[in-house]
């Protein structure tokens, strides 16, 4: 084989390499903060509690979300018993309730330096009403992925009681 030819194919693979999807890119450490805002952290069992989850640019620089109907298509919402078992669904998360409506990416939300972006969520919309009928507290946290930025909330405790 010429050298030449060799060279170029090797050039060639180390620039695909770069060019690979944001997808296939490791996360980069995100200037991204995720918390809950919630009004009472003790409800009785079947009470829907307020809250909310803000997104903040706590950077230097602005951040790009990417999503075809809503921010929050990238959110979940992990709920774990008094006995510590996640309960949340696992197989569909809470972004999953904004179904896409188009094929690829439609909308871009640009969060500048020390922005918040602040939605109203439910925090049991993806734990089955029947294994939420005990009493205790209910750990509770926010993870935002959308393949290029990763942030997770702090835990909250929502504390359930008997009606």
């Amino acid at each position: 084989m010429n050298g030449t030819f060799l060279f170029a194919i090797l050039l060639s693979c180390h620039f695909h390499s770069q060019d690979a999807s944001p997808m296939q890119q490791k996360k980069k450490e995100s200037a991204l903060e995720c918390r809950f805002i919630v009004a009472e952290r003790k409800i009785r069992i079947g009470e829907v509690p307020n809250a909310a989850v803000e997104l903040k640019n706590t950077g230097k620089e602005d951040i790009r979300i990417t999503s075809n109907t809503h921010p929050f298509e990238h959110l979940d919402i992990e709920v774990r018993s008094p006995d510590g078992e996640k309960i949340s669904d696992s197989e569909t998360k809470y972004g999953g309730i904004f179904s896409p409506s188009t094929p690829k990416p439609m909308q871009t939300l640009t969060l500048r330096p020390g922005e918040s972006y602040r939605f109203t969520v439910c925090l049991f919309a993806m734990t089955p009403e029947e294994k939420r009928k005990k009493a205790g507290d209910y750990r509770i946290k926010a993870v935002f992925d959308d393949g290029n930025i990763r942030s997770i909330s702090p835990e909250i405790t929502m504390t359930l009681v008997a009606q």
